[in-house]
């Protein structure tokens, strides 16, 4: 039997319905493209509330909390570099306008699905932007040798030319 999601329509074996979660082996009416959309819509009106019962939460079951972190950052480990990249980029104020980012954080999974570790062509510290047009996949061995004979010695001169404006 075809079975039809109510909101969109669309057949659920082609767009599977999502598991019902009262129901453990059933499967809820919607498909999983209409309940995202409705979730999404739902937090938007309700932010406030969803972020304080999450902070409830997370408060109540700390090291639960903190294994399902760990847990999401040892199966997505390019998504967590992505995530300290973009991280480190907002705090030195070098986030580019041209890229979102998801299209950041998929350069990051395709280099990581290539072993390969990304590296910014001109470093954040010398005022590089946090943008795909300036970053690079390269093997471990290749990102050890430009950070140690290229980037590093050129950091450590640009922060002795501030030491001595600044004094």
């Amino acid at each position: 039997m075809v079975r039809f999601c109510p909101k969109c329509g669309r057949d659920t074996e082609r767009y599977p319905a999502r598991p019902n979660a009262q129901h453990p082996g059933r499967t809820a009416g919607d498909c999983k493209e209409c309940h995202k959309a409705y979730a999404a819509k739902q937090y938007a009106a309700n932010r406030e509330r969803e972020i304080a019962r999450a902070v409830a939460w997370n408060r109540a079951h700390r090291e639960r909390a903190r294994e399902q972190v760990a847990q999401w950052a040892r199966k997505n480990p390019a998504r967590g570099a992505a995530k300290v990249a973009v991280r480190r980029a907002r705090k030195l104020k070098q986030t580019c306008g041209c890229c979102t980012s998801e299209q950041i954080a998929a350069f990051y999974e395709r280099a990581h699905e290539q072993n390969r570790e990304v590296d910014h062509k001109l470093a954040l510290a010398l005022g590089g932007p946090h943008c795909l047009k300036n970053l690079e996949a390269l093997t471990p061995a290749d990102h050890k040798f430009k950070t140690v004979n290229w980037d590093a010695p050129l950091i450590a001169s640009e922060r002795r030319r501030v030491r001595i404006r600044a004094a």
